[in-house]
């Protein structure tokens, strides 16, 4: 009787002790730093871990042999540019309890490690560039199979370029530009009308001054008292000039009118 109970004392104990050293999980924090995303899961007591698995696309999972948490089953987090992680769900299978992390990146890579005072299994997810995709050619179910390159290359003559005659060349046909009638420039308009007035012009002044001097001369003969006969003559001579300045006078209106 004493060996039993002494047994069921020392089983209890062992029990005891062995309750007071396991890992409880309390806390689990994120970080976003510039090259990784940081989890890390704080212990009471030192806990083990095992390797990380990746089982898809932003998904992984990590091991801690007898430990427990009290921490709810699952914990979501709201994605953001500063939180990487949507979410951590614990699995507790007797002393053996699993995370299974959700990160909203899908292709990383895992580095994992413990810390002391206090404990803590730190876990950091690099991100990685995704891998190419094997690109899978699809043979034409219409398509005459490639026949397979012979290991001695063919040998073939080049073939001859036939030469063109001398009468191709002298017949082909030469595109022939329209001409382009060239239109009178508004340019030369205005610099032979220019020419034109200047010219009335001079001959007007001309006139003007034909005029002035047949009338001075008049009055010069009439002071100076000479014969009627005379008087007469320059009236008469008078008269021809005027007739001769009414014919000029038609004859520029009618340039003017050609001319508008």
């Amino acid at each position: 009787m004493k060996s039993g109970l002494t047994m069921i004392a020392a089983f209890l104990l062992m029990l005891q002790s062995g309750g007071a050293h396991a890992a409880n999980l309390k806390y689990v924090r994120t970080a976003k730093h510039q090259d990784f995303t940081r989890i890390v899961f704080e212990f009471r007591n030192a806990a083990q871990f095992k390797e990380p698995v990746i089982y898809g696309e932003g998904k992984f999972s990590v091991a801690f042999p007898g430990s427990t948490t009290v921490l709810p089953r699952r914990i979501l987090y709201k994605t953001t540019q500063i939180q990487p992680v949507r979410s951590i769900e614990f699995i507790q299978k007797g002393t053996l309890l699993t995370a299974g992390i959700k990160l909203s990146f899908p292709y990383f890579k895992l580095k994992v490690f413990s810390l002391p005072g206090p404990d803590r299994v730190v876990i950091d997810a690099y991100l990685i560039t995704p891998p190419p995709k094997e690109v899978v050619t699809e043979e034409s179910l219409h398509a005459e199979p490639m026949a397979k390159e012979s290991k001695e290359p063919e040998t073939k003559e080049p073939k001859a370029m036939p030469e063109e005659s001398p009468a191709k060349e002298l017949t082909r046909v030469v595109k022939k530009e329209p001409k382009v009638i060239p239109e009178k420039s508004p340019v030369k308009q205005t610099d032979e009308n220019y020419t034109l007035q200047t010219y009335m012009l001079v001959l007007l002044n001309f006139l003007t001054i034909v005029i002035v001097l047949l009338l001075s001369f008049n009055l010069l003969k009439k002071k100076s008292g000479i014969n009627s006969k005379h008087v007469g003559k320059i009236s008469d001579s008078l008269k021809t000039v005027d007739e001769r300045i009414a014919a000029i006078d038609a004859m520029i209106n009618r340039e003017f009118k050609k001319h508008d």
